[in-house]
């Protein structure tokens, strides 16, 4: 069992927080903080599905399957179901 400090300064605000005895000990002061810092190290990228769906059609467009010009088809909205 290690020691762990009292207090951390947030890795984004640098607020001082108090830490629990208990449990992991935190990077940030609060969710928000964490959110901000994902967005800032670019946390704003496409989605797996959106960069996989991208290089399927890419590859479908590259093997003749589908002509070049042809964009790819839009997803059905989840609103109009």
């Amino acid at each position: 069992m290690g020691y762990q400090r009292p207090t951390i300064t947030c890795a984004r605000c640098r607020k001082v927080v108090s830490v629990s005895a208990i449990g992991r000990v935190p990077t940030y002061c609060s969710p928000s903080c964490r959110t901000v810092a994902c967005q800032a190290r670019g946390g704003n990228r496409p989605s797996a599905e959106v960069r996989q769906r991208a290089l399927i059609w890419g590859i479908l467009q590259e093997a003749g399957v589908i002509p070049a010009d042809r964009p790819p088809p839009r997803r059905k909205s989840e609103d109009a179901a």
